[in-house]
């Protein structure tokens, strides 16, 4: 190998030196959320085959996991509407974020998800992007919880 990689280190050129000898091994977390994202719309509440699979169809299982959902949800909003206000740091924004994110995606939240995902793409967004991303990620909790309510008396 008579390639060199000067420093610092910038992770894509790291990735294109590598990719060059041979396959990268793929990040999981990276495949397991592309896999959703095809499997959930973006217009989806919850995809009720991927909670299916956490769930076994169980209605005390789906209750158990929406409640720590919804528990968890509502704290993320709340750290994000505290960075949007000033009390939190930009850090504490994309740490919300990414946890909302990664929660939405193992429910099968797909709407949710897609919110999620386009605040993490832009981090930098302006002060006025972040506010939207707040009313569309809590508009999309809101139905959630409508859903799970929906589903309470079955």
């Amino acid at each position: 190998m008579d390639e060199y990689i000067t420093k610092p280190i910038s992770l894509d050129n790291f990735k294109t030196v590598l990719s060059e000898w041979g396959d990268l091994p793929e990040n999981k977390s990276d495949r397991i959320l592309q896999e959703l994202k095809m499997e959930s719309s973006d217009s989806e509440i919850v995809n009720l085959e991927h909670l299916n699979l956490f769930t076994d169809g169980e209605p005390e299982q789906e209750k158990m996991i929406s409640e720590i959902f919804l528990t968890s949800s509502a704290e993320s909003i709340m750290n994000i509407r505290e960075c949007i206000e000033g009390t939190k740091t930009q850090e504490d924004w994309e740490r919300a974020v990414h946890k909302l994110k990664g929660s939405s995606a193992q429910l099968g939240a797909g709407k949710l998800l897609s919110v999620c995902l386009r605040a993490e793409e832009t981090p930098n967004s302006s002060m006025e992007d972040k506010k939207h991303y707040l009313q569309d990620m809590e508009s999309a909790l809101d139905e959630i919880r409508t859903f799970f309510k929906s589903r309470e008396t079955r």
